[in-house]
């Protein structure tokens, strides 16, 4: 999360890290990483609560366009590696 993004708290960062992960399941588990506690309910309820969070919102918006661009670029070089390889491959 950039520093242009809203001041959230040590829990609310990490409710948005793994809001955002590709592992979590849902929000309401990512509630519970980000160390929320309460019944599977209470859990929906706090992780519906944060996601209507306009600061949330923001934070989340950020943390998936890093997370987009720093994957465009891992995809760009894995594309311009094989490229070479197969040139190598092609001339040898």
């Amino acid at each position: 999360m950039s520093s242009d993004t809203p001041r959230l708290t040590t829990r609310q960062k990490l409710f948005v890290k793994h809001v955002t992960a590709s592992d979590a399941p849902s929000a309401a588990e990512a509630a519970r990483r980000a160390g929320y506690q309460g019944s599977n309910r209470v859990l929906a309820i706090s992780a519906s609560r944060l996601l209507a969070s306009d600061s949330i919102q923001e934070a989340v918006s950020a943390e998936e366009s890093r997370t987009q661009l720093a994957s465009d670029i891992t995809k760009a070089d894995i594309i311009s590696r094989l490229v070479a390889i197969a040139d190598d491959n092609s001339s040898g």
